[in-house]
Formats: structure tokens, C-alpha cells, sequence
């Protein structure tokens, strides 16, 4: 996929999310699937993969002289049943271009155009992302805050549940290993 195909994607998902008012949560954009966590709109689920999966493999085969599928299977879905659940689901989807090395460090993650994490914390700005339902679940609903918060939650996970060290915690963050320790022992309450 080139960067080329990766902006089309992202294009194509922003303007059918605004098109049908679907709220996406969180996505990311991996070499040869996508991740996306939305709420099912009027269109409903299946119309909405349908066009975005067909519209995105048409324009990717024209451009590339080829036919088929491209991606690997049909797409799978789950119902997303609780808080704790969709705040592992973001938490998941976001953290998955760090956990495959599309990205090296959670600063990079911040910035990397093909997912929804930087969405959430401020940059880039995609109004057809909602992120104000997904602050809500993180304990913030403005942008004050919402680093720091979100960020929180984020180092809890890499080490609850991926077993990351907190030294390359430290690292990949951009702070020291005591700044880590104050952040998981604020998480302990959380």
C-alpha cells in the first residue's frame, strides 16, 4: 500500500463517516487490514463496509492495474457491549501500528497519520472522528486535560496488559522512569 492508497482510505472513511453520521471511535490503518470501531448508523453496518471496502478496492485496482480483493478477508464484527470493553477496544485498535513497528515509540504514534490516536489527543483535527465520546469514557470531555488523561490510561494498559517495562515506557514517551512510576501510581485509583 502506498501513501498514495493509505490517504485515499482515510479520505474515503472521513467523508462516508460524515456522509451517514456514523460515529468512528477509533481506527487504524495496518499494511493489509483496518481496525475500526464504530456505533452501526441508519445505513447500518454491512451497506456502510460495503461501500467503503468496495469504493476503496475499485480506486486502489485502478490505480494499481489490478483486480480483486484487497484486503484479506471479509471484515469481521463484534457488538461492543460496556465501557471497560470499549475502552480496551480504543486501547487496542490505537496501540496496534506501536505493536506491529509501523511506528517505534508512542511519540510517533501521536503523529502517525493512519490511525485515530493523535485524533484523540488533539492532532490532527478530523471532525468525522468522534472524539469527545471516547474522552468521556477516559474521564475528560475538552481538550484541557485531555493529554495527560488519556496518556494515563494508555501507560497503565502497556503494562497491565502488553507486560512493557516502565524504563522503555520512559523512553518511548519522552519522560523520566520516576514520571512513569507517579503516573501508574495515580492509575492504581482509576
Amino acid at each position: 500500500m502506498t501513501e498514495t492508497d493509505r490517504k485515499d482510505f482515510v479520505r474515503r472513511l472521513g467523508a462516508l463517516a460524515e456522509e451517514t453520521q456514523t460515529p468512528i471511535y477509533a481506527w487504524a490503518l495496518m499494511s493489509n487490514h483496518v481496525h475500526i470501531l464504530l456505533c452501526s448508523g441508519a445505513l447500518g453496518l454491512a451497506k456502510f463496509m460495503r461501500r467503503l471496502l468496495t469504493g476503496y478496492a475499485v480506486s486502489y485496482n485502478l490505480r494499481h492495474r489490478r483486480h480483486g480483493h484487497v484486503f484479506q478477508n471479509r471484515y469481521k464484527s463484534i457488538v461492543c457491549d460496556g465501557d471497560n470493553y470499549f475502552t480496551e477496544l480504543v486501547r487496542y485498535i490505537h496501540l496496534n501500528p506501536l505493536r506491529v513497528e509501523l511506528v517505534k515509540d508512542l511519540k510517533e504514534l501521536e503523529n502517525y497519520p493512519y490511525c485515530g490516536h493523535g485524533t484523540i489527543l488533539g492532532t490532527p483535527a478530523r471532525q468525522w472522528q468522534d472524539c469527545e465520546s471516547v474522552l468521556a469514557q477516559f474521564g475528560t470531555r475538552t481538550s484541557e486535560g485531555r493529554l495527560p488523561t488519556v496518556r494515563t490510561k494508555i501507560v497503565r494498559s502497556l503494562v497491565e496488559n502488553y507486560g512493557v517495562a516502565v524504563a522503555e515506557i520512559a523512553r518511548q514517551v519522552g519522560i523520566s522512569t520516576s514520571g512513569v512510576l507517579k503516573i501508574l501510581t495515580r492509575t492504581l485509583s482509576i
